[in-house]
């Protein structure tokens, strides 16, 4: 079968197939380009009167579609959830070692610092507490409620 084709017809037959290759390629990449060559003028977007209509339909926002939002209720629980978790995890590690006062509270405004949300939380009396209880916790008859006091103060 191969000897019945002469170089002649495989020349031609791959000629023609690279030409409508190239004519392909041309036309999806370049259609553009090869439309200004010939002098045909491409229609440009944003033109037809359809465009002018929507543009002209749609109405401009008033100013207090930018102003600020009302702030809403928001709920801190993962806040303090978190910082009771720190408390607690300070609290165990060093506990475990002879622990002294002014040290532990002084870390613990530390790790009160990191959560400046905390501050003027409407239940900061009941969080202090909670820390004072856990502290006692951990280690018994060292601290005094007065001693956290401090804490979640700028």
């Amino acid at each position: 079968m191969l000897k019945s084709i002469s170089w002649g017809d495989y020349i031609s037959t791959l000629s023609v197939f690279l030409v409508i290759y190239y004519i392909a390629i041309s036309y999806l990449y370049y259609r553009k380009e090869l439309l200004s060559v010939f002098g045909i003028k491409t229609i440009e977007p944003g033109i037809f009167p359809e465009d002018y209509e929507f543009r002209t339909s749609v109405k401009p926002h008033s100013d207090e579609a930018y102003l600020p939002k009302p702030l809403m209720e928001i709920d801190i629980s993962p806040v303090i959830h978190s910082f009771t978790d720190e408390v607690q995890a300070y609290l165990l590690e060093i506990s475990k070692s002879k622990p002294i006062k002014e040290e532990v509270v002084c870390a613990l405004q530390l790790i009160s610092s990191k959560y400046p949300a905390l501050i003027n939380v409407d239940c900061r009396d009941e969080l202090l507490q909670d820390v004072y209880k856990e502290a006692n916790h951990y280690m018994p008859n060292i601290f005094q409620p007065e001693d956290f006091q401090k804490l979640l103060v700028l």
